[in-house]
């Protein structure tokens, strides 16, 4: 992409989905490693902001970002599992299908997967 809007350090590709579980587990790896959000942002060569904006919170609790590009630089930096894996081998065959779709969905048609499931399990 390119403009204004994109001309600064963040890298394009897709952009995937994170939790907040998985956001709690870079913060504490972090501090397990002893390195701050400066050396953090400096690793992905990205600004602190960038950082500071994909950990946020709400005041609400909900999660302020709800996805990056950056997630799977961050996995392999801090040796993690992304956020929302689990190992194929415990996928059923219809579940393993889902999730093949689901991935190669446009972010605008996630959402409205997203919002026509959790309506269906309101109702319940």
């Amino acid at each position: 992409m390119s403009g204004p809007r994109h001309d600064g350090a963040y890298t394009e590709g897709p952009r995937l989905q994170m939790t907040q579980e998985w956001k709690d587990k870079v913060e504490r790896r972090l501090k397990e490693l002893g390195k701050n959000r400066a050396w953090f942002a400096a690793q992905l060569g990205v600004t602190r902001g960038f950082v500071t904006k994909l950990l946020k919170k709400n005041p609400d609790g909900s999660m302020h970002q709800i996805s990056s590009e950056a997630v799977p630089r961050i996995c392999a930096l801090l040796d993690l599992p992304p956020p929302l894996s689990a190992p194929v081998e415990e996928l059923d065959e219809k579940r393993k299908r889902l999730l093949a779709l689901i991935d190669r969905m446009p972010d605008s048609a996630r959402d409205g997967l997203l919002a026509t499931l959790e309506g269906l399990f309101k109702q319940k």
